[in-house]
């Protein structure tokens, strides 16, 4: 049995490495503005993902959602 602050430790890690590859598309905001204490939150409690692909999938919303406003106020 896994324990379950390991896997939450390897998701932030996972989506942390997933942000930095995605960088240039939107990402660099979850890479900046995050510690992995906040990401912890966003991901656990905010989004209640459970796994890499959830977390991954709910931060992509985000992401979009924030690119989208940045586009709309230039």
């Amino acid at each position: 049995m896994t324990n379950e602050s390991t896997d939450k430790q390897l998701i932030i890690k996972a989506v942390r490495e997933h942000a930095v590859e995605n960088y240039e598309k939107g990402w660099d905001y979850i890479v900046e503005c995050y510690s992995d204490v906040e990401l912890e939150a966003l991901i656990f409690s905010t989004h209640k993902a459970r796994t890499l692909k959830d977390a991954i999938k709910k931060l992509a919303s985000d992401v979009k959602m924030r690119k989208e406003a940045e586009s709309n106020a230039w």
